[in-house]
């Protein structure tokens, strides 16, 4: 038989343990994020200013590859982030695509207008 009492207090577990697995997961996260932090404390100070001098050498390679790579794209005639037009298929052809974009607009303005 189906008991209401019991039908309650399972959804009150399965709220209980849904909670608690968020706060779980919450506090997992934090605990790391402090265990680290601990680590990083104990470092001397050269070490904190060495490990902070390498993550900026790192950073600017990083921008000086990445700004000459850009740079050859842009002489090719493609755009940084984007590519090329040829990188990009599509599948309808242009008077399809307008065709469909333009009932899509139509509907949609027949929905807001209350039609």
């Amino acid at each position: 038989m189906d008991d209401p009492a019991m039908n309650v207090a399972m959804a009150k577990m399965q709220w209980l343990d849904e909670s608690i697995g968020d706060d779980f997961k919450k506090d997992t996260i934090t605990r790391s994020k402090l265990k680290e932090l601990k680590r990083y404390n104990k470092l001397s100070l050269k070490t904190k200013l060495k490990r902070l001098n390498d993550e900026y050498k790192i950073n600017l390679h990083h921008l000086q590859s990445k700004t000459l790579y850009d740079k050859h794209i842009i002489e090719k005639g493609g755009h940084p982030e984007l590519g090329f037009e040829n990188d990009y298929e599509t599948h309808l052809t242009d008077d399809a695509y307008d065709g469909i974009k333009k009932g899509r607009a139509r509907r949609l303005k027949r929905i807001n207008n209350g039609r």
